[in-house]
């Protein structure tokens, strides 16, 4: 699933409905464009990827337990 900025959309409370079922899937994968802390707060951080791109290199890593 590919959302972008659900924070934009739902409100507070159904976006971190949301996170909380997202968390608990199986065999589910969801790309999203988020400035929302809540996300990589509520998720396994060992299960979170970061991808971001400077000039013309994309880089991908594992999100590591910093928040």
């Amino acid at each position: 699933m590919f959302i972008e900025e659900p924070e934009n959309h739902l409100s507070p409370v159904n976006f971190r409905r949301l996170v909380q079922q997202v968390a608990f899937a199986k065999n589910f994968q969801l790309f999203v464009t988020t400035h929302s802390s809540v996300i990589s707060t509520r998720l396994k951080s060992n299960n979170l990827l970061i991808m971001y791109q400077e000039s013309d290199n994309l880089t991908i890593s594992r999100c590591r337990n910093s928040f």
